[in-house]
């Protein structure tokens, strides 16, 4: 089964794509270690999702910024993108974060424009964005990257090494321009369009739930509205027939909260935090952070030259290979569409010897890798907070069953976690029997592990036979084959 986000702002918090993926707090795959937003080691101190009431203010003022949105011939801006929150190292983030970036970006005039069947045709360019992208990173002003997504072609131009790839994907060389994008736009002129899903915008159906005004501030010399709203996500309309993975809730909320510029309705500072109904047993909720992100020197319906989307490669430029995508999505292909998520690398893979640790599990006992020698080890870096690790965890217990007088030992890595007893709690109460060990952020570290859940298989020498990042229903499948080829080996 495949769950197709092809929605850009959703990608940049939730990537639900060919996995029920790992939970991030950053643009496609995570390289951030995600941890719940500005949350406090004390009960109480984490976010509450708005109260489930419209003030009519507040969704006119909303609206207004949707039809502003899709009723934009071109924008061009100013973007950054920062995370707020205690506890994400810097080093973790990927290449360009944080970064200021200009963005001109021109629609399709004609709605189902360009919608060709074949690469340089339009599905996988003009379609997917709605027309035409320039991305430049800028570095103390200087431009030290450039990107366009024109109509039949992507390139990425790098100044500074006078070097240049191209692809017929966009998403190909997309890399740090995704954080880039003016993602709530295209998020609402996606959802716009009744062909969308024809075009490869795949996203769920959503209703607004709760919407209020949150003050007034003054952001680039503009005054603006601030509006918090929650929207509802219905999951099962973005997969096959409607029929959700074990574990994975049927509905998903957006806590958006957005600057609406009183001159143009558009936003000028977005933060967007998804939620997760019934994952968690106490606020029915596991919420978790995202990006914040502020446009800047707006100018809508911009004039915008033709020869700024042009892909022919520099003249004195030296063509290279397409860079690994920092982010490892590609949007398109599979089975209609959407955003499919490759796996980000670790620091271990099959065949290396599997980091050592030292730690305690739930009963107060010290568990060693050294002490296992001779199991096979299935080891699930998870958090309590997490609803992906969360929905995982079932089948993990139905492998413990399974595996558990065959000398394979399920331990689950408890990491990140914001209160002492919390994975104690949670396992008890999901009466869960396999092993968990606690504080695993040092070893979370060592593996090299940016979100989670991830898994990890080790063999009977001691070395890594099988790394897996996020969780679907083949996942099980695959876990069971690594366990087993491991449990033959000699």
């Amino acid at each position: 089964m495949t769950i197709r986000l092809a929605v850009l702002s959703l990608a940049a918090t939730l990537p639900i794509a060919s996995t029920l993926s790992a939970q991030i707090a950053i643009p496609a795959v995570g390289t951030t270690p995600v941890r719940p937003a500005a949350q406090k080691a004390a009960d109480g101190d984490a976010p509450k999702p708005a109260a489930a009431k419209i003030d009519e203010k507040a969704k006119a003022i909303y609206e207004k910024g949707v039809a502003a949105a899709r009723a934009l011939k071109s924008i061009d801006l100013m973007t950054q993108m920062k995370i707020d929150m205690e506890g994400v190292d810097p080093a973790m983030l990927p290449p360009g974060f944080g970064a200021k970036s200009r963005v001109r970006m021109r629609f399709s005039e004609v709605e189902g424009e360009g919608k060709g069947e074949g690469k340089g045709e339009g599905k996988g360019q003009s379609a997917m964005l709605g027309g035409e992208l320039v991305v430049e990173r800028l570095d103390g002003g200087k431009v030290v990257e450039r990107f366009v997504a024109g109509k039949d072609r992507a390139i990425l131009v790098m100044p500074e090494a006078k070097t240049y790839a191209t692809a017929d994907e966009w998403s190909e060389l997309a890399g740090s321009a995704m954080m880039a994008m003016p993602q709530w736009i295209l998020e609402q002129r996606a959802s716009g369009q009744p062909d969308r899903e024809e075009a490869g915008m795949v996203i769920p159906a959503s209703t607004m739930v709760s919407a209020e005004l949150a003050g007034a501030e003054t952001i680039d010399d503009l005054e603006c509205d601030v509006v918090k709203a929650v929207r509802e996500l219905d999951m099962a309309s973005i997969t096959p027939g409607g029929e959700l993975p074990e574990g994975m809730p049927a509905k998903m909320k957006l806590v958006e909260t957005i600057a609406f510029a009183r001159t143009d309705g558009l936003p000028r500072r977005i933060a967007v935090m998804p939620v997760m109904d019934g994952m968690d047993d106490e606020s029915g909720m596991t919420m978790m952070a995202g990006p914040v992100t502020t446009w800047t020197a707006v100018a809508a319906d911009a004039a915008l030259a033709a020869e700024l989307f042009s892909t022919t490669p520099p003249e004195g430029f030296t063509k290279v290979d397409p860079p690994a995508n920092p982010f490892g999505i590609a949007i398109g292909g599979g089975d209609g569409g959407g955003a499919e998520m490759a796996e980000p690398e670790l620091a271990v893979k099959a065949g290396d010897a599997a980091p050592d640790f030292k730690l305690m599990d739930l009963a107060g006992s010290e568990v060693t890798l050294a002490s296992l020698k001779g199991k096979v080890v299935l080891l699930d870096f998870w958090a309590t907070w997490c609803g992906p690790c969360k929905a995982a965890m079932p089948s993990l217990q139905k492998l413990h069953d399974e595996y558990k007088d065959k000398g394979v030992v399920i331990l689950g890595v408890n990491t990140w976690e914001q209160k002492a007893d919390a994975a104690k709690d949670y396992m008890a109460s999901k009466k869960f029997t396999y092993g968990c060990l606690l504080k695993g952020d040092d070893l979370a570290k060592a593996y090299g592990v940016s979100g989670i859940p991830t898994l990890v298989v080790i063999g009977k020498d001691g070395k890594v036979a099988l790394t897996k990042v996020g969780f679907s229903e083949a996942s099980v499948d695959s876990l069971r084959k690594a366990i087993d080829a491991a449990l033959a080996a000699k």
